[in-house]
């Protein structure tokens, strides 16, 4: 399940926690929200061609895909 809107997908998860949600974002989020949603987010879905490589290992270290 993957979406913007972050509240839409605590609220599925707090109902189907065994189902992977991905934010969908337009760049990747900072160092310090990566760690927020650790744990509960199982990736993160930036826009394509704003990923970088330095972005993409940040959310790789903080335990989700890309």
């Amino acid at each position: 399940m993957g979406s913007f809107d972050e509240q839409a997908l605590r609220d599925f998860t707090a109902q189907l926690p065994d189902i992977p949600v991905a934010l969908i974002a337009y760049d990747v989020p900072t160092t310090e929200r990566l760690g927020g949603l650790a744990g509960w987010v199982d990736s993160v879905s930036p826009d394509f061609r704003r990923l970088q490589p330095d972005g993409a290992a940040r959310v790789f270290e903080a335990g989700m895909g890309v």
